[in-house]
């Protein structure tokens, strides 16, 4: 079929049918969903090789994100269509990979302590962010590679800039026992520079075994490294995950922040979360600190650093640690 609206129109038909057509089972029935991916101008694709790999993708978009729906590439319309893992490869490979800045400040002198790199890959029409092209790599040689570069590069960094910095790992990658070797290998190698480097742990799923990842990582703290645990208040992240691994630091999502400035129970919770965090030892840090006011009520809840446009957006130039942000 060449007409595009035929090709989206059979999909959502093939889609309804499932929903209307129960499966009976003896006297029991079995409700069906389906979730289909779809790529309309296959045509135009460089080959159905590359048509099919796409098409998946559409299918993994639809699955990860609700299931039981249609998701169609639609790149003509405007919208971006997702990088297939040898297109990612080409652009690592051709230094298409880059690196961004974002200052952490510290709340009660508005001081620059360090900054969060922020990993983006430039296309020929887009640049993607992580979301767009790091679930792609995941558990593969690929990702091993850019993982070293992220690393490395911000060791470097840190030597070259006299700054401090974070980077943001998956904590499942730390099950990736030829990946965490060689994060502890690179750390062993830029030792004196250990203690400059913050580990921000993202989480999007359960863990079989927590004591396996907190021995891992008492053994980087143990090299010199700060552990963070990001986007604290969505997710799977709880109190647990403060008893197995203790961070240094405890990083609470943008959208608590964010409803706070509405919400008097959530900015209750808020309070609770950074009193809970100083007794245990913790620091905190506050994301998606975009103006003076919100600035201000988290000064007030007594939260120890923030981050934010606020403060400065994501940008390839870095001042040194301890730079003043000058007063709106």
């Amino acid at each position: 079929l060449k007409d595009k609206n035929k090709v989206i129109e059979i999909a959502h038909r093939i889609h309804d049918a499932f929903l209307k057509q129960p499966l009976k089972v003896d006297d029991d029935v079995i409700y069906l969903t389906a979730s289909i991916g779809v790529v309309p101008t296959p045509d135009k694709m460089r080959s159905i090789g590359d048509a099919i790999q796409l098409a998946d993708k559409m299918l993994y978009i639809a699955k990860t994100s609700g299931r039981n729906q249609v998701v169609v590439c639609e790149e003509e319309d405007g919208k971006v269509r997702p990088l297939l893992f040898g297109e990612i490869e080409h652009l690592i490979e051709n230094e298409s990979l880059f690196f961004l800045y974002q200052p952490i400040v510290e709340s009660a002198t508005g001081r620059i302590v360090r900054y969060e790199v922020l990993a983006r890959l430039r296309g020929p029409k887009h640049v993607y962010s992580p979301d767009e092209f790091i679930p792609t790599l995941h558990g593969t040689l690929a990702y091993r590679t850019l993982s070293k570069k992220l690393i490395q590069t911000a060791f470097d960094v840190c030597r070259e800039k006299d700054v401090s910095l974070s980077i943001n790992f998956d904590i499942n990658d730390f099950l990736d026992n030829t990946l965490f070797e060689m994060l502890c290998d690179l750390v062993e190698q830029n030792r004196n520079l250990a203690d400059r480097l913050t580990i921000e742990l993202l989480e999007h799923n359960t863990l079989p075994d927590m004591s396996v990842i907190a021995e891992k990582i008492d053994r980087l703290r143990a090299l010199g490294l700060h552990i963070a645990l990001d986007d604290y208040g969505t997710g799977y992240a709880g109190l647990n995950y403060f008893i197995y691994f203790r961070p240094d630091f405890v990083k609470i999502d943008k959208s608590i922040v964010t409803k706070a400035m509405d919400d008097e129970m959530i900015l209750a919770v808020l309070q609770a979360l950074q009193d809970a965090a100083k007794r245990m030892g913790m620091q905190t840090i506050a994301e998606g600190v975009e103006n003076a006011e919100i600035a201000e009520v988290i000064r007030k809840i007594g939260v120890d650093y923030m981050q934010g446009y606020h403060f400065g957006k994501p940008s390839e130039e870095i001042g040194e640690a301890g730079e003043r942000k000058m007063d709106d």
